[in-house]
């Protein structure tokens, strides 16, 4: 087997095992809430046991094949993480500035004034939470990012 069968083969499973973990603290009864969305748990106490059971019981295959094929645990720097997804999210939210609403029709002049220096701050605040947690160097040492 190669080593890119092998590398397939983790990625996928790391895919299913991240849904999994999620699933487990859906069954747990975790939810969750931010500002503009809230998650109903709508789960019976028995749907709760069957999906915990069915998440332990992939979870011991998942630990069985990764095993077997001497697959490696990734350690995800959450520091790398966090600066990612402000980097991804800056992106989407340029996605709603003004000069890309149009593309759902003409832009009134009041929205466009509230949004736009709305969004530009938004962009501002992840710019600001990337800069927070930087980047580690090789060799440990924090560097400054520049934007995200």
């Amino acid at each position: 087997m190669s080593q890119n069968h092998l590398r397939g083969i983790a990625v996928t499973l790391r895919v299913v095992d991240e849904a999994l973990q999620s699933f487990r603290a859906t069954a747990e009864g975790l939810t969750e809430r931010g500002v503009m969305y809230e998650q109903g748990n709508d789960l019976s106490p028995s749907e709760r046991t069957r999906i915990a059971a069915g998440v332990d019981a992939l979870s011991s295959l998942l630990a069985e094949v990764r095993g077997s094929l001497g697959l490696p645990v990734e350690v995800r720097s959450v520091r790398t993480s966090i600066w990612a997804v402000c980097a991804v999210l800056s992106d989407y939210l340029d996605e709603v500035s003004p000069s890309r609403l149009i593309r759902y029709g003409e832009v009134p002049p009041e929205l466009a004034t509230y949004i736009g220096p709305r969004i530009e701050e938004m962009q501002r605040q992840l710019t600001s939470i990337a800069e927070a947690v930087g980047a580690r160097s090789a060799n440990g040492h924090a560097e400054e990012v520049d934007g995200a």
